[in-house]
């Protein structure tokens, strides 16, 4: 059962990085927003100080286990996280969880969003392990996903062609969980990845090269989640 937090409706403003995408703020959006959610959270102050949490590409919630996880970044830094998890559990019937952790990719850089090295779907999480090097954090993420989904552990080379950066998009027809992945994550899974997402999930796989090429996100990155 959802927390009644879910059900009211709650409209959160992040602090971005990027200038640019601070300028994509419309104040008239935001104000008509407002009237449709119960609760509000404006995060956006803390760009002033220069310091970020980049939304849901920083900051992964997992609703079925009340947990937040969050890859730590310069666009995902710890003031904010913990300054939004003190806002967020105000309103809550129980009390959100954070998981914060460090995550690198095979040429020794810090990964910039969760959502590049970990997805939560509505049965597994796809996660790789491997790119979170501190034993420990590593042994904490672990056990908590395990606490109420299955893993699927992708290789190095299966996280940076955004294999992790996918997103579990409802149900099709037939009832089967609809996962949305580039071409580019499917063709570089292992035919392990391939089969043990195939078993649970109806993929809809998208060619987006162009935009992971030069923009730099995949699917997971294209799709908002408003329900």
């Amino acid at each position: 059962m959802f927390d009644k937090l879910i059900l009211e409706g709650i409209l959160i403003i992040y602090p971005m990085k990027s200038k640019l995408r601070q300028l994509e703020r419309n104040v008239k959006i935001i104000d008509d927003l407002r009237k449709e959610y119960k609760h509000f959270i404006d995060l956006s102050h803390f760009e002033k100080q220069n310091e970020f949490l980049e939304g849901t590409g920083s900051l992964l919630v997992d609703n079925l286990g009340k947990k937040f996880y969050c890859s730590a970044s310069e666009r995902a830094t710890k003031k904010v996280l913990f300054s939004f998890l003190k806002e967020f559990n105000k309103y809550c019937d129980k009390k959100y969880t954070l998981f914060n952790f460090s995550s690198y990719d095979s040429k020794d850089r810090m990964i910039y969003h969760t959502n590049c090295v970990m997805s939560i779907l509505e049965k597994h999480v796809v996660i790789c392990l491997d790119a979170i090097r501190d034993k420990k954090e590593r042994k904490m993420i672990h056990d908590s996903i395990k606490e109420n989904r299955e893993i699927i552990n992708i290789t190095m080379k299966e996280m940076e062609n955004y294999g992790a950066n996918i997103i579990n998009v409802g149900r099709n027809s037939s009832n089967i969980p609809v996962l949305v992945l580039s071409q580019t994550a499917y063709d570089n899974y292992t035919d392990k990845t391939k089969a043990e997402l195939e078993k649970h999930y109806d993929l809809c796989i998208v060619n987006i090269k162009t935009i992971e090429r030069i923009g730099g996100g995949s699917a997971r990155c294209m799709i908002a989640e408003l329900f």
